[in-house]
């Protein structure tokens, strides 16, 4: 199992998802737990965290179902994890997404990229049935550089620092 590529590791959000107020709810297993969204799954409070696995396979309503009548979406067998967004930008290329899934204050964000995988789950995904009841799906690839990129006060956007000689980026969030 792997906990994420060098610089961009996996982290433990547990303590998070255990102090978010009024999303308490007791998974399947009988087990504590958080809504991810209102009406959706409710997951352990060690969802995401600590390790690559292919967590929504397990715990997305999407991801469940007959696979002889079911079309189940790529991102459920693609590995992820939550990472520090600070640490993976200053030593990693790695791509992160802040989650939608709590609320704004909490800055949780997770990465398909530290863990080896591609991230289907961003990316635009349509089925449609088609002649003869077959399912066509289709994956619209969500690729854009740089990463991660600041914009700055004048509208333009700042891609690494003027003195990375080495081409490291590394973005100082402490810059307004």
């Amino acid at each position: 199992m792997s906990s994420g590529n060098e610089g961009c590791n996996c982290i433990n959000q547990t303590s998070v998802l255990a102090s978010l107020q009024n999303r308490d709810c007791t998974t399947a297993t009988g087990k504590p737990g958080v809504y991810l969204n209102l009406g959706g799954s409710c997951v352990t409070y060690d969802y995401g965290s600590s390790a690559c696995l292919q967590h929504d396979l397990l715990h997305d309503p999407n991801c469940q179902g007959d696979l002889s009548t079911t079309t189940i979406p790529p991102y459920c067998f693609q590995s992820w994890c939550y990472v520090n967004a600070n640490t993976c930008k200053k030593k990693s290329d790695e791509k992160i997404k802040k989650t939608l899934y709590f609320s704004p204050q909490n800055d949780i964000f997770y990465s398909y990229s530290t863990c080896n995988s591609t991230d289907y789950f961003s990316q635009g995904i349509d089925s449609k049935s088609v002649v003869g009841g077959l399912s066509v799906t289709a994956s619209i690839p969500d690729y854009q550089f740089p990463m991660m990129r600041k914009e700055l006060p004048d509208g333009t956007f700042m891609y690494k620092r003027a003195d990375d000689s080495d081409n490291t980026y590394y973005f100082d969030d402490t810059i307004p």
